[in-house]
Order: structure tokens, then sequence, then C-alpha cells
């Protein structure tokens, strides 16, 4: 029997399924004297299931963090924009803290600006505006990543150059289902791994000339996946990734299971 060639695991969030009543009381039981709602076992759980799974680069979070998130945020009614925006940060801290006592190098994967779809009437201006969101973004994240946060995970519906330009960094990964050419290269101008299902390798072979790829975090890759990105990446710039949708034990352990193949 040959050789297998495994390749390294990245969870970018999930939106798990409504959780099991028990499971939550079990969970409440285990926590007495310490602060926590639906939202705190979501991000647990999710961890939980990733380490179980044996996931390399594990995230919490995703969609399902955006209340949460948004909460975090003063200066609003509802959606709208009503006064300076500012950071009540204690839910947000104290999600970090307790994710950070599970592991010590996952990522928070948060929906990114656009998709909290504020309304201004306070600044008047749409840039004034999405630079005060922007704002408190870096300070939410730069809240958590000092708490032990290794970095975020910003899940975009679109790509748009002002959030990349303001919030990409080292410690920021800006992941978008829905890519073509243009923002593909969009995303490649700010950062050098971006995360591609497999029906979009070839959109990176147009610009493997024109911009610099550190790797490929392939979503849910099958074998025959694997080795047709192998024919333009080396195995080490290669990273099978995955968010997951359904019934996450499951997804996660299937994600490991299929990210080796043959040599």
């Amino acid at each position: 029997m040959g050789k297998r060639l495994s390749f390294p695991t990245r969870s970018l969030g999930s939106n798990p399924l409504s959780p099991n009543p028990l499971e939550i009381s079990r969970w409440i039981s285990e926590r007495i004297g310490r602060e926590g709602d639906l939202t705190s076992f979501l991000l647990e759980q999710g961890i939980q299931l990733q380490n179980k799974a044996g996931i390399i680069m594990p995230c919490a979070g995703g969609m399902h963090y955006r209340d949460r998130w948004k909460a975090a945020f003063t200066g609003l009614t509802e959606k709208v924009i009503t006064g300076e925006l500012g950071v009540s940060h204690q839910d947000i801290r104290r999600d970090a803290e307790d994710l950070a006592h599970i592991r010590d190098d996952l990522w928070i994967s948060v929906p990114a600006p656009h998709l909290l779809a504020f309304e201004d009437r306070y600044y008047g201006d749409s840039e004034d505006a999405d630079h005060a969101v922007f704002s408190v973004y870096k300070t939410l994240m730069r809240e958590q990543r000092d708490t032990g946060i290794r970095g975020h995970v910003l899940i975009c519906e679109t790509v748009l150059k002002d959030e990349l330009e303001f919030l990409a960094g080292k410690k920021t990964f800006f992941f978008s289902h829905d890519l073509n050419v243009k923002t593909l290269g969009t995303v490649l101008e700010y950062q050098q791994t971006v995360a591609l299902n497999p029906g979009q390798i070839r959109l990176i072979t147009d610009l493997m000339e024109e911009y610099e790829i550190h790797s490929i975090v392939l979503l849910d890759p099958d074998e025959q996946d694997l080795r047709q990105v192998l024919q333009i990446r080396d195995p080490d710039q290669i990273v099978c990734g995955g968010y997951c949708r359904s019934s996450c034990e499951e997804y996660w352990k299937n994600l490991v299971e299929k990210s080796s193949i043959l040599k």
C-alpha cells in the first residue's frame, strides 16, 4: 500500500442546528457560578465538536454569532445608527475568555460589516458611517485577540474593497462562498490565502501570475478535487477547509477523513 498524503484541516465556522435541550441542561449544570446563554453554548459546542473530530485549525462562531456581535455596538436603535458608534464589550470578551480556556489557538467567525446592514441616521455620510462601523470591528476583534483568540474570519456575501482595505491583516481572514475572477482578484490584493470550493479552482489559475498566493483552503474536497489542486499548488500550500451548515459532529468527522489521499 502506498503512503498517504495528508493535508491540514481548517474550520471557517458553522451554522449549527437547533441544540438538544438535554445537552443545554447538562451544559448549564456544569457552568454553575458562571454567566452564559444560548450563544455561549453554541460557541463552545462548535469548538468541542471540532476538537473531537481532530480539526487542526478550529474556528468558533459563524453567522449565528451575528446578534451577539451586533449587540456589542452602542449608538444603535435596532439596526439604525442613531448616535456615535461605540463598544460594549463585556459579552464579547467573556466569549473569548471561555473559548480560550477550551483551546488556545482558535479563530472566531463573524459576519462582515455589510451583513449587519446598518442604516445610518447619524453620520449623514456613507463613508463616515462605514468607517465608524469598521473602527468598532477593529476594537472588538482586538478585544478578543487580547483575551487569547488567534484571529477572526469575516464571512462575506459581497466582497467590498473598503472592508478589505480597512480590516484585512494577518489575523483577519475574509471568506466568501460566492467568488468570481474579479472578486477573487480583489481578495488577493489584501490576503495571500483564499478559500475556494472545488468549482472555483479554475478561477485561481487565471490569477496565479498576477497575485502572490501563499495557500488555498479547499472547501469540502474529495480525492479528485485534491488531486486537481495539486496540479497547481504544492502539498504544503493546500488546506482542507469547511463551514458546517448541518449536523456538525458528522460534518467535521467527514472533513478529517477526506483530508488525506494515497500518493
